[in-house]
């Protein structure tokens, strides 16, 4: 398929394909009967025969009739299409282009001059889309956008102004040249005026007479105006002569054998247009041949039905396959259109909602260009639908890219204040780094981190700033409650040693009773007292160990506060003596249980915030099981008091009648 601009197939699209009619010679004119009338041919009408034959006899064709119209008696093979030019394809190369036209206006033409202007702006404008979409793409505000200047465009107007200025100076120099050649024609009718004076010279002018015929059809362009009256008067004078030459048969004849000749090369040539693989240069060319073929003489008689039809099927095959040119072209703007439609469906049927985030933007950005590469490798639709489906597509891609931006605008709002709550976080978290209060701190922290993480996503540039900040915040904290646990643990781990040292040697007093194991005792059960405390795990089976060794010496020993009459006053407590120490033990033993847990699960609690990302209900849980701890310890404490209290009260009343004594 031959590619043309389309501007041009619309233009021919319009034309209605005929065969053009062609024009009698002025010895065919020769044979008519000036006194018969006929009606012109209609334009499109099909032409059965030559229309330069001439009958001595019948109906034949009237002077109007040859002469077509002024614009076709023009020549109209030297008229250039698009296709003829040698467009560049970059601005650069536009630039360059009017550069020569400037320096050589001789070969300045309107259709290039206009072809180079459409693809320069054509190439502007693409630029400049494909700047504007790369700016949307990267986040841009499609309203905040500015229209980059091109440098290239003021070298243009200047360029092409000037150019301008030349085309009008080549075409005044045309028309000029329009009014000598008109001078040139009427002087060539007033010569040939003078050859046609008078028959008897007829025969010994006639080269010379051919000659001007020759002379006129070399001199084509002349004033508009003047083409019908200056044709007629032309059209006159060779009737004139010819009618002079009507009984001169060698003559006639050799002029129709020269006139075969001429014709028959123009049936050659209009046959070799069907291998022609540019429609509308084929289509073009045939014009100039039906042309050519008008301006030769008229051949034999019985030549000339079978030269006509030769020369109509050749052309009758041209104008079919420029016919069908067409057919295929609007069948190919027909499936352009579908095509683009379908583009425009996709981009129409998008569902904004679902893109949550900016990688969905991006990634249906990204897909939308692609598509927008993909139409521009479809050809154009039909002049009548190409407008209309490129704006729908435009409008299509302006909406998207319109509500990216919306999209972006309020993300970064929200970003903002996002941005701002996590600083204050990192603020609120910097304050309290350095707290000594590890159970109260713990709490806040972790309700730092339980508000961060409902803050919600920054981008990373943003998020990892802060986020460094913030964690380098709870990390120190962390590590300085973990470093101070650890050397609690320490701690612990030294006072289970000792008691577990004292526990040996009150085994070893029990085993061997000595008069001064009572006083190695309470020495030991001070010691005791003294250490702090042991790990959780220890606690209770260290405590047991050490209660069974102290009621075993107690039943063996007098650990009163005299070693007189020890041994009897321990036992002598009786029954109420034994439960209230039993229930002082049962306090001291629940409160030591408590205390413990409460340590364990603030230990954890330290271990779980520090290392877990999650697990905020576990968290909150033991938070709650703390408090509860700290509760219950408190009311034991006041219980133990009461009961301290208690046994002074009772203690005091027993000493009362010894005193007394």
């Amino acid at each position: 398929m031959v590619n043309v601009p389309e501007e041009k197939n619309d233009e021919l699209k319009n034309q209605d394909v005929v065969e053009p009619i062609t024009q009698p010679t002025s010895e065919e004119v020769a044979e008519v009967d000036s006194s018969e009338e006929v009606q012109p041919v209609e334009a499109g009408a099909e032409l059965v025969s030559d229309p330069t034959s001439t009958e001595p006899e019948g109906e034949v064709a009237s002077e109007d009739e040859f002469m077509s119209s002024p614009e076709e008696y023009e020549d109209k093979g030297e008229s250039k299409t698009a296709d003829d030019y040698d467009i560049p394809t970059t601005k650069e190369g536009v630039i360059e282009r009017l550069q020569v036209l400037a320096e050589h206006p001789e070969q300045s033409e309107k259709v290039e001059l206009d072809l180079l202007k459409q693809t320069f702006y054509k190439i502007l404008k693409s630029d400049r889309e494909f700047a504007f979409m790369q700016y949307i793409k990267s986040g841009g505000d499609a309203e905040a956008y500015v229209l980059q200047p091109e440098p290239l465009e003021e070298e243009f107007k200047k360029l092409f102004s000037v150019v301008k200025e030349q085309i009008s100076k080549v075409i005044a120099a045309v028309e000029q040249q329009k009014e000598v050649n008109l001078t040139k024609k009427k002087a060539i009718i007033e010569h040939m005026k003078e050859l046609a004076s008078s028959p008897e010279e007829a025969n010994r002018n006639y080269d010379a007479f051919r000659k001007l015929q020759e002379e006129w059809k070399s001199i084509k362009p002349i004033p508009a105006a003047a083409i019908n009256e200056t044709w007629k008067s032309f059209q006159f004078v060779v009737e004139q002569f010819y009618d002079f030459l009507k009984e001169n048969n060698a003559l006639r004849d050799y002029d129709f054998k020269k006139n075969l000749e001429a014709k028959t090369l123009l049936c050659e040539a209009a046959e070799k247009l069907a291998e022609d693989t540019d429609v509308i240069h084929a289509f073009h060319q045939l014009q100039q041949l039906h042309q050519e073929f008008r301006e030769i003489g008229p051949v034999a008689k019985e030549l000339r039905e079978d030269l006509w039809a030769r020369f109509k099927a050749a052309s009758t095959v041209v104008n079919r396959m420029h016919s069908q040119y067409f057919d295929n072209l609007k069948k190919q703007e027909e499936e352009n259109l579908a095509k683009k439609t379908a583009i425009c469906e996709r981009i129409e049927s998008l569902d904004y909602s679902k893109l949550r985030g900016f990688s969905e933007w991006d990634r249906q950005s990204r897909e939308i260009i692609a598509w927008q590469q993909e139409w521009r490798g479809i050809g154009r639709a039909s002049r009548k639908t190409n407008n209309k489906i490129y704006e729908r597509f435009r409008n299509a891609c302006d909406k998207f890219f319109t509500s990216k931006s919306e999209y972006f605008k309020n993300q970064k709002r929200i970003f903002s204040d996002v941005a701002d709550k996590k600083l204050q976080l990192c603020i609120q978290a910097e304050e309290l780094k350095d707290s000594t209060d590890w159970s109260e701190t713990t709490s806040k922290i972790i309700q730092l981190q339980n508000e961060w993480k409902e803050l919600g996503f920054l981008p990373q540039k943003q998020s990892q700033k802060l986020w460094v900040r913030f964690n380098t915040a709870c990390n120190y904290f962390f590590e300085q409650k973990k470093q101070v646990l650890g050397e609690q643990m320490k701690d612990e781990k030294a006072n289970l040693a000792a008691k577990r040292d004292i526990l040996k040697k009150l085994q070893e007093i029990a085993e061997n009773i000595t008069e001064e194991s009572t006083e190695q005792v309470r020495a030991l059960m001070e010691e005791w007292n003294s250490v702090g405390h042991v790990p959780f795990r220890d606690k209770d089976k260290i405590n047991n160990q050490y209660r069974q060794l102290i009621d075993r010496l107690r039943l063996d020993l007098d650990l009163g506060s005299s070693r007189k009459g020890g041994k009897a006053k321990y036992h002598s407590g009786g029954a109420d003596n034994a439960k209230g120490g039993a229930r002082g033990n049962f306090l001291l033993r629940q409160y030591e249980a408590k205390k413990s847990e409460l340590t364990t699960y603030e230990n954890n609690i330290t271990f779980l915030t520090a290392h877990s990302k999650s697990g905020n209900a576990l968290i909150e849980t033991m938070n709650k099981k703390i408090e509860s701890l700290k509760e219950e310890l408190a009311a034991i404490v006041e219980r133990i008091k009461a009961q301290e209290q208690a046994a002074a009260e009772e203690a005091a009343t027993e000493t009362g009648p010894e005193t007394q004594e």
